[in-house]
């Protein structure tokens, strides 16, 4: 059931993503960067006239532009306003090094910066049908990130129209995707596979507790939820990059669907692993939501700034030096955040092993703490990676990685919960739970038991 619907949304055609246009106002003398993309190469290509196959292209329309209503001046009393298309690239010297200063910067200034400027006509790109500018792009040795920008010279400030399509034709079907954006699709669609295999592992386990009457841990619900939401979300990565490598649409409102649905699956698990490490689950049945709302409030709080920190990432990304998010300030509020969870984790863990005196549960935090420890090392681990990779590699590889450490850490999430694991490794519900003369129970004190954690169902847990 789940492989049929997976090909029935696969199959579908969505179109209801955004061309890559939009309206821009440029303040007196200033420039906006419009887009933000990485070409491709050809080692024969050595000048403008004389590439054969072109690796990339530039296809750009500007209209409807005119005075800015915060200009009380009118087109008249005003000298014929000057705009140009500035193309500049990732070398030092070109936009890395203008960027430090682009508020202040004029149009003189990017002009300098740009490795190649054309002048536009007012009269033409002032008219409803604009002025159409095309440029190949030429490079010759490595992948590189080009800008483009509209600046304008006049002393006014102006408004206008564009839309933009830039392409990488020696990619073949993948000319729409930007170079590090290519063999996305493919893994999108390995990781919505894993997820997917780990899903109906979970499901069929599930099942098999449901009809034990209720006696699965608790816990079952939340890794549910999460696993869920992981799959959605890169089923909708996959048919994001899908749409967006065919059309070359992107689709915002997909996009944003799969971020949040891909947040909402992490955040999940960790609050599930900040319960097991407390205990809960593990040695006593039950989670207590009420004694965690501290944990919970962060935890949630953490989500929101992690998904607010991915879409403001978009967001400046457009006009931005290749800077990858987490190295931002905000990022890296973000990663030292989650060191913090790191540290109560293993701190809580390490706790709770001191204090049980049974051998199940100790065994349990033996056997499981170190790995489950292990994911909240995942995002400072893949800021780490993202800062050495080359910036042409680097969205593919973090979002594979981002992607494998996903899928492992619910692979031993699932495996823990599992019909089969779960009675040897977690408190169970006294009643429903078969003990065997090889129960790990047998030997201790009951009131040993009671001076650890108390007897299963006193302190009030629910699912």
């Amino acid at each position: 059931m789940l492989a049929l619907l997976a090909v029935g949304i696969l199959a579908l055609d969505l179109v209801l993503g955004r061309k890559l246009q939009g309206d821009v106002i440029l303040g007196s003398g200033q420039a906006t960067v419009i887009s933000k993309f990485c070409f491709d190469f050809n080692p024969q290509c050595v000048d403008h006239h004389a590439c054969v196959n072109p690796p990339g292209s530039i296809d750009l329309k500007v209209r409807s532009a005119h005075l800015s209503q915060t200009s009380s001046m009118r087109v008249a009393e005003v000298r014929e306003p000057k705009v140009m298309v500035a193309l500049l690239d990732d070398e030092y010297f070109s936009f890395p090094e203008v960027s430090q200063v682009w508020g202040e910067a004029n149009c003189t200034d990017v002009a300098k910066a740009a490795k190649r400027a054309f002048a536009l006509e007012w009269r033409t790109i002032s008219s409803r049908e604009g002025q159409h500018f095309y440029s190949i792009v030429v490079e010759k040795v490595r992948p590189r990130w080009w800008y483009i920008a509209l600046a304008s010279c006049s002393d006014h400030a102006l408004a206008m129209s564009y839309e933009l399509l830039v392409q990488n034709p020696m990619q073949g079907i993948n000319l729409q995707l930007s170079m590090d954006e290519i063999g996305i699709v493919l893994v999108c669609f390995m990781t919505f596979l894993g997820f997917a295999g780990v899903s109906l592992v979970h499901l069929k386990s599930f099942h098999r507790w449901s009809l034990r009457r209720g006696d699965a841990p608790r816990g079952t619900t939340l890794l549910s939820a999460s696993l869920l939401f992981a799959t959605l979300g890169h089923l909708l990565w996959l048919s994001y990059f899908r749409s967006y490598r065919d059309t070359g649409e992107p689709s915002l409102l997909i996009s944003s669907l799969a971020r949040s649905s891909v947040v909402a699956a992490r955040t999940s698990l960790q609050i599930l692993l900040m319960f097991l490490a407390r205990g809960d689950v593990v040695c006593r049945c039950g989670l207590a939501w009420g004694r965690q709302k501290e944990m919970l409030l962060g935890m949630i709080i953490f989500g929101l700034l992690g998904l607010a920190l991915e879409f403001w990432g978009d967001r400046e990304a457009a006009g931005s030096p290749i800077e990858y998010m987490y190295d931002t300030r905000p990022g890296v509020a973000l990663i030292a955040i989650e060191v913090l969870w790191f540290y109560a984790f293993v701190s809580r863990s390490y706790e709770t092993w001191s204090n049980e005196t049974r051998l199940r549960p100790r065994l349990f935090y033996r056997r499981f703490a170190l790995a489950l420890s292990l994911w909240f090392l995942t995002l400072p681990a893949v800021a780490a990676l993202a800062s050495l990779l080359a910036p042409w590699v680097r969205f593919r590889i973090v979002f594979a990685v981002n992607g494998l450490t996903h899928i492992l850490s619910s692979m031993v999430m699932v495996y823990i919960y599992h019909i089969d694991v779960a009675p040897d490794l977690l408190e169970m519900n006294a009643k429903h739970r078969e003990v065997g003369q090889d129960d790990e129970m047998q030997g201790f004190l009951e009131e040993d038991v009671k001076r650890s954690f108390g007897a299963c169902g006193q302190d009030g847990f629910t699912l």
